[in-house]
């Protein structure tokens, strides 16, 4: 009987290393497959907030010259600086970062036309992608950025 009761113990110890390894191995395929469609949604989730942010801006821009008689802000920040809050165009304390971190750019042209141009996760004019400018939905930001901002 000694032995049975030493078999019955090896048969309930765990999990060999073989078995442990197969579900390391399955474990990780499916993080890697889940894993880029997650990486994917986030950077359209990016997109999708600087295209909300941008349209917030653009809002307080258009009130701002509807209460200026037409005349546009010098800066952005012209749009957060009113001593109270519920003066202020954006209800903020300082225009936001774009979600890569860089500021957004406001542009002005002669004939009175404006952009606010986020550059892309890559930060820089141009670009393809997740990399491209992004501006207000009627406006092209390689129209406001040509010649240097």
């Amino acid at each position: 009987m000694p032995t049975n009761r030493r078999n019955q113990r090896r048969t309930r110890r765990g999990f060999t290393l073989l078995e442990i390894m197969a579900v390391v191995v399955i474990i990780g395929l499916l993080v890697g497959v889940g894993g880029f469609a997650v990486i994917r949604q986030m950077k359209t989730a990016q997109v999708g907030t600087a295209r909300a942010q941008i349209s917030e801006i653009a809002s307080a821009i258009k009130t701002y010259q509807m209460e200026n008689g037409s005349r546009l802000p010098e800066t952005l920040e012209v749009l957060v600086a009113a001593e109270r809050r519920e003066d202020r165009l954006l209800d903020r304390n300082d225009i936001p970062l774009d979600p890569w971190g860089n500021p957004y750019i406001f542009q002005t042209r002669s004939d009175k036309s404006w952009a606010v141009i986020s550059l892309g996760a890559d930060g820089a004019p141009g670009g393809e992608g997740f990399d491209a400018d992004i501006a207000d939905s009627d406006k092209k930001p390689e129209e406001f950025l040509t010649g240097g901002y």
